[in-house]
């Protein structure tokens, strides 16, 4: 009797109306390590250095501070593309579910 059951829960239900689409897994927001490292701390100047180590250390943190730039520019554009591909992923999900429920 007991391998009937399962032949007959779908002989049953088996005409009922289809599950509803399984949602699919959360999107995530993963951003890479490198564009969340902080910037570089401006480089201090030592007593006694030559107006040339001053020109060099200049340029050194202005380097610094473009590379930082880059990053949060990039980082922003990161995380601006990842929240539209979570606001389709939840549109998606609401067009589902509004299907569904008029299926009810």
């Amino acid at each position: 009797m007991r391998a009937l059951l399962p032949v007959l829960c779908v002989a049953l239900f088996g005409c009922a109306a289809p599950l509803p689409p399984v949602v699919k897994e959360s999107l995530k927001c993963e951003i890479p390590a490198a564009m969340l490292e902080h910037c570089a701390q401006p480089i201090k100047i030592p007593e006694g250095v030559s107006y040339k180590e001053i020109i060099d250390i200049m340029l050194q943190d202005r380097d610094n501070l473009r590379g930082c730039a880059l990053r949060q520019e990039n980082l922003a554009a990161a995380t601006a593309l990842c929240q539209a591909e979570v606001a389709k992923y939840n549109k998606d999900v609401e067009e589902t579910n509004a299907r569904n429920a008029g299926k009810k």
